[in-house]
């Protein structure tokens, strides 16, 4: 019987849908960063329009922000702040499930980045985020201005 269950595990594929990403601890991530700062979001803009999007459909929303404060680099260099969302019909029987990111104005959002060009925010594997500091983190984070 215990033969039967191993050779079932081992020759049946169960389909599965997630994303793993390595989490790199904030100080490495601060350290090794050409650009952080903090911003506080003040619009989004879903692209493309969300009429014509099937039930499903990923798009993408850009966020215009304001400079809280900066600790390395120059801001100037994240263009635009993202998140890629899941387009969910209120009328579909379709039930979608995954992870997103979604922001309003007001939020602040920490910007940890490498390149130039444009950031995404997510809540898990990217280094920008949504932020919500602890002062413990926030002596991390000054510690690193200073460097």
């Amino acid at each position: 019987m215990r033969i039967l269950l191993l050779l079932i595990f081992l020759f049946v594929t169960v389909p599965a849908s997630a994303s793993s990403c390595v989490i790199v601890p904030l100080k490495d991530q601060l350290h090794s960063a050409r650009t952080i700062f903090v911003a506080t979001v003040t619009s989004a803009k879903a692209q493309p329009n969300l009429s014509a999007l099937p039930n499903g459909a990923t798009y993408r929303v850009n966020y215009s922000y304001i400079v809280r404060e900066r600790i390395k680099g120059s801001p100037r260099d994240v263009k635009v702040l993202f998140t890629n969302n899941i387009y969910r019909a209120w009328d579909s029987g379709t039930d979608i499930d995954g992870e997103e990111t979604r922001l309003l104005p007001g939020d602040s959002v920490l910007v940890i980045s490498s390149t130039t060009g444009d950031s995404q925010v997510t809540s898990g594997c990217s280094g920008s985020r949504p932020w919500s500091p602890s002062s413990a983190q926030l002596e991390v984070l000054r510690a690193e201005r200073a460097r």
